[in-house]
């Protein structure tokens, strides 16, 4: 009967899209949200406990920017709060927005009470985020976000490949440095391209820098079989030869086998807390999107995608 009440729901909703658009609601609209057609950002801290989220908006890689539209729920009224905020984000970028910014954006005020949702969509396939949070006072730093789906799940689906978002780049490498692992767990020694953009920034308004999704170099990497390769961010954007602006704090990087066979690596980042002597684990990010049924014969495929279209 769950099953049942709640596929009525899902049609509900997706007939009442037709008169209120195709997110499913007009801006300004009030009414609660199905859930279920979105990406579900919550808690969000405010500040007010001493925490402030950030969430890094990834803009995948199928067109030159994606959209993504955000509501801000109030979590203990449940009602929607201000306007519909939408951000165009370059290909291959991932810029940052405080809270408080997207807040701004929507045009509602902020109640303190640390008790806020964000509702995100995308009609990107390979969009996704990152829901980080940031003390002052203590240093701690966090990855908060909890994924109803992971980022590379969805880039997997299309592309022989793997994403990782908003390493630190060398203005943040005296408090935080960032550090990536490349375990190669097939039974033969792989040759990946690691190619590193730049993951842009957004300003107090919201507005992006330019030169956001730019990639900045790529090399090579031969790790043997079932061995790791570790490097600092500070050692790969040496090794591309990128000298960072002041405003190039965060770096967004894709790993490809040269061969563009499916994925057979473990990825992951980590950023070191100076401050507090301890690592944060940095590797996930969500998708906006459930990523399309894996299937095996018939002509369908696990991973891997469109052969080499991920690096063009």
């Amino acid at each position: 009967m769950r099953k049942i009440a709640r596929s009525i729901v899902l049609a509900a909703a997706l007939l009442g899209s037709a008169s209120a658009g195709l997110l499913g609601f007009a801006s300004g609209a009030q009414a609660a949200l199905n859930g279920t057609l979105y990406a579900v950002a919550a808690p969000m801290f405010d500040g007010s406990n001493g925490s402030t989220s950030f969430v890094r908006l990834y803009g995948g890689v199928a067109s030159a920017s994606s959209t993504f539209s955000i509501r801000v729920v109030n979590t203990t009224t449940g009602a929607n709060l201000g306007n519909l905020v939408t951000i165009s984000v370059p290909k291959n970028a991932a810029p940052q927005f405080s809270f408080g910014t997207i807040l701004t954006m929507a045009g509602a005020a902020q109640t303190r009470d640390h008790n806020y949702a964000l509702y995100i969509q995308n009609p990107e396939p390979t969009a996704g985020y990152q829901h980080v949070s940031f003390n002052g006072t203590s240093s701690l730093f966090e990855n908060i976000g909890v994924c109803a789906n992971l980022l590379n799940q969805s880039v997997t689906a299309a592309y022989p490949s793997l994403v990782l978002t908003n390493l630190h780049t060398d203005r943040l490498a005296a408090g935080y440095p960032s550090e990536i692992n490349i375990h190669n767990y097939w039974n033969a020694a792989v040759t990946y391209g690691v190619f590193v953009y730049d993951a842009g920034s957004a300003d107090n308004a919201g507005a992006i820098r330019a030169g956001a999704g730019a990639m900045m170099g790529s090399k090579t990497y031969t790790v043997g079989a079932n061995s790791t390769l570790n490097l600092t961010f500070v050692q790969l954007q040496q090794a591309i030869g990128w000298s960072t602006s002041d405003n190039q704090l965060h770096a967004n990087i894709i790993i490809t086998e040269t061969s563009n066979q499916a994925p057979a690596e473990v990825l992951t980042s980590f950023i070191v807390n100076k401050a507090l002597g301890g690592a944060v684990n940095m590797s996930s990010a969500c998708a906006v999107n459930a990523p399309p049924a894996a299937t095996t014969g018939g002509g369908g495929t696990i991973g891997g995608g469109d052969s080499g279209a991920y690096l063009n």
